[in-house]
């Protein structure tokens, strides 16, 4: 049988005033929350609701099963096919989703009609949930407010229907579409960042520590992205660091189910090591982080602590995070294992960190 997962939706949605805030993947949390406060009305009240799905009364859809007629040879083996095409069950389960949806749509609208909310504040990453709130409070001739997902995410879904207000990490080019739409565009790095102030800790009788920062390579379009090429990449790659173990440690930073430790450690015969911090809150000392196949925001992060970070991609795919190559090299292995020979002398680490320092200062504002 099947039946539709109900946990699809389950979020903490927060009520001050007439605004409603979705938390759910949004950066610097705590930040917004007290936004929301200073701008709402003197001793407004927090009210705080569970926007779950799991009062859904789904239905189970049973797949019949015929046997076949010729059966095996191997009489412990019975052979059964469907009685409808799998099309039959696509539709079926779509439409429950559909309905589902729906059902929780209507919640929303009550919630939204009962406190008259004016404002939903939610990640600019599109979810189901945030994606309901959003409509419910659109239906109440209500605003848009969109708040940092990462340190840059793609806009371009939002430009044919603009939010009212979009925060954003740094200018770049996704922000520049939507203020050319209308929309209202703040600056707030503050959400996820530190100024850099310095270089990050330095010891000269230590280990270079390169931390390998995990992305989500399943997440890619397989026709665009070779991921046995990437798993290649990364086998090379941990294969040199593993000749430069008199130099350097190397770390992994896993990123949830879709590259975790273990899938890791299926392509290498050395031991690997998790750290388990973000990248922003690190404390080892000569620290190098690398991204594989992708640049990501923990590239920008790492700069902040006083961090550089390059990132490894032998693959032509669409990158999460565009970033000029001329402040953060994309390179192939063999070029990235000669850069980090390099490193062995920590004044060419805190160089390389300082020429990203420059981008970081000219596209943030704190």
């Amino acid at each position: 049988s099947i039946v539709l997962n109900k946990n699809i939706i389950s979020s903490v949605v927060l009520i001050i005033g007439n605004e409603i805030f979705c938390p759910k993947a949004t950066r610097g949390t705590e930040k917004i929350l007290n936004l929301l406060r200073q701008r709402g009305k003197p001793g407004a009240k927090l009210q705080k609701f569970l926007f779950s799905g799991a009062e859904f009364e789904s239905k189970t859809t049973s797949i019949q099963l015929n046997a076949a007629k010729n059966h095996s040879k191997n009489k412990k083996i019975d052979h059964y096919f469907s009685s409808k095409p799998i099309g039959f069950y696509v539709d079926e389960l779509s439409n429950e989703l559909f309905n589902y949806f729906y059902n929780r749509s209507t919640v929303l609208d009550q919630l939204v009609k009962t406190f008259d909310i004016k404002a939903a504040n939610i990640c600019d990453h599109l979810f189901p949930d945030t994606a309901l709130i959003a409509g419910s409070v659109a239906k109440n001739n209500g605003r848009l407010i969109l708040w940092p997902h990462s340190a840059a995410n793609k806009l371009g879904t939002l430009l044919t229907d603009p939010p009212f207000e979009s925060n954003r990490i740094f200018a770049d080019a996704e922000t520049l579409k939507l203020k050319n739409v209308g929309t209202k565009i703040n600056l707030m790095p503050e959400l996820m960042l530190k100024p850099p102030k310095s270089f990050q800790t330095v010891q000269l009788d230590a280990k270079l520590n390169i931390i390998i920062i995990a992305g989500a390579h399943h997440l890619n379009q397989t026709p665009l992205f070779s991921i046995r090429h990437h798993i290649s990449t990364i086998k090379r790659f941990f294969e040199g660091l593993g000749e430069r173990r008199s130099r350097v440690n190397f770390f992994i930073r896993p990123k949830g189910h879709w590259e975790n430790l273990q899938w890791f450690q299926s392509l290498t015969m050395d031991t690997l090591v998790a750290v388990d911090k973000p990248p922003n809150e690190l404390d080892l000392p000569n620290m190098l982080f690398v991204c594989m196949g992708q640049s990501s925001s923990a590239l920008i992060e790492g700069v902040a602590k006083g961090v550089p970070g390059i990132t490894v991609s032998e693959t032509e795919t669409f990158d999460y995070l565009k970033l000029e190559e001329h402040f953060f090299p994309k390179t192939n292995v063999t070029s990235a294992l000669a850069l980090i020979d390099s490193f062995s002398d920590l004044t060419k680490l805190e160089s390389f960190w300082h020429s990203q320092k420059l981008w970081f200062d000219q596209h943030t504002e704190f």
